[in-house]
């Protein structure tokens, strides 16, 4: 049941998470899945409510006794011996209702378990670009420091030969020495990010996770609506716990409580044996209830109880039901702006920075521009490009928290007039 559960989890985050990326992140989910102790935790609490449900549905176990009388004082043997059998009985429908006061306490407990798989799914994913944003800047930072070498050198050359002044030397060197410094931060952003994916995956801190050059983080436009996740967020398994487990179980104890007025039945069986005459020559019947209508106060208090408990239950669906359509407003329109910044970025700025700098180096070579409008330019362009890079990684991270919010039920079908 469990492997076939996890394997639907697994193919829902498939149709839109695992074609996005590459094998390395479905290896690096799959290992999450079968290792991360919490998913395993889970699993074993809920593994533990399943089998609540046969105990509060059985019987009490019988009881058996023996009694033994003795009319003869000079002697110890008994002048007569009975063996006595009992078994309580509830009244009608108190087992089921036991049983399904722990069924949906085991729903809630799957539903747990399912929502913490689809958690470690997501965070698996977001520390994932997490390190690929972070191995991407330091690349961005190392292919501009060799550029900035090479302005180094220019500007030593033109200022040797008389063409430019000191100024410019010194400028190109300070930008240098900031671009290392820059690296520091990128390396401790990476070594932080490295560490966090190899603890969901309980491997060592260090333990080197290779990305290759040609692994993207892919920015597109969703091709579902709010309305579709909102609908979809229904079946989230937090939601469902509560629905189809917290509740279900409060509506079957507030039925148990009403039936606490209703008596159990005892009934017992006795066979005696008189005066060690060997074998049974005498059977008793018998049956007896409690009387739980002198404690009314009791069973009423409990009944009380039981319905607080259900209001509760369903205040507290309501609650999620409020807090799940919130958050997937707010995951989705992070993800609808990250698309529009990576778009704007991707399509106008970054190109049209690219130029910018080409205009002003052209220009100082020339003699009709400054050092500075060349560092200026080719500092904002570093930035654009670092800009875009968290981009990309957060429209992905975004992606993620929203596939975990809708519960792995991604609509399949793009609504019309979708983007």
């Amino acid at each position: 049941m469990k492997a076939i559960l996890m394997a639907l989890i697994v193919s829902g985050w498939s149709a839109v998470v695992i074609a996005q990326t590459n094998d390395s992140l479905d290896a690096l989910i799959g290992t999450a899945l079968t290792n991360n102790p919490e998913i395993a935790t889970a699993q074993r609490k809920w593994d533990a409510a399943l089998e609540k449900i046969p105990q509060s549905e059985a019987l009490e176990d019988p009881r058996v006794g023996v009694d033994a009388w003795r009319r003869n004082e000079e002697t110890m043997e008994a002048s007569q011996t009975g063996l006595m059998i009992s078994q309580n009985i509830p009244w009608f429908g108190k087992r089921d209702l036991r049983g399904r006061v722990e069924t949906g306490a085991a729903k809630q407990a799957e539903m747990a378990w399912r929502m913490k798989t689809l958690e470690i799914v997501a965070m698996v994913k977001q520390a994932y670009y997490d390190l690929w944003q972070a191995q991407r800047e330091l690349d961005l930072n190392e292919r501009n420091q060799e550029l900035m070498r090479q302005f180094v050198e220019v500007a030593r050359g033109r200022y040797e030969t008389g063409k430019t002044p000191q100024s410019d030397f010194i400028r190109a060197q300070n930008e240098l020495a900031r671009l290392s410094e820059d690296r520091i931060d990128r390396v401790r952003a990476y070594q932080q990010a490295l560490a966090e994916l190899n603890r969901l995956v309980q491997h060592a801190p260090d333990t080197p996770v290779e990305i290759g050059t040609e692994v993207t983080a892919p920015v597109r436009e969703l091709s579902v609506t709010l309305e579709q996740l909102e609908v979809a967020a229904e079946g989230r398994p937090e939601l469902l716990g509560a629905r189809e487990g917290t509740v279900r179980s409060a509506e079957a104890a507030l039925a148990l409580a009403r039936k606490g007025y209703y008596p159990d039945v005892e009934f017992r069986v006795e066979g005696w044996e008189y005066e060690g005459k060997g074998g049974i020559q005498e059977y008793d019947m018998g049956v007896s209830m409690n009387f739980p209508w002198i404690n009314r106060d009791k069973y009423r208090a409990a009944i009380n109880e039981a319905r607080a408990n259900l209001e509760a239950s369903r205040d507290d669906l309501d609650g999620m039901r409020s807090r799940t359509a919130a958050e997937v407003k707010k995951l989705y329109d992070g993800v609808e702006t990250m698309h529009h910044h990576y778009t704007l970025y991707t399509d106008k700025l970054i190109p049209q920075q690219r130029l910018a700098v080409d205009a002003a180096r052209a220009a100082y070579e020339a003699g009709t521009g400054g050092f500075l409008d060349v560092l200026d330019a080719r500092r904002m362009l570093f930035d654009l490009e670092m800009q875009n890079l968290h981009h990309a990684a957060e429209f992905q991270r975004l992606l993620a928290s929203l596939e975990r919010v809708v519960g792995g039920n991604w609509p399949a079908q793009p609504a019309d007039g979708a983007k």
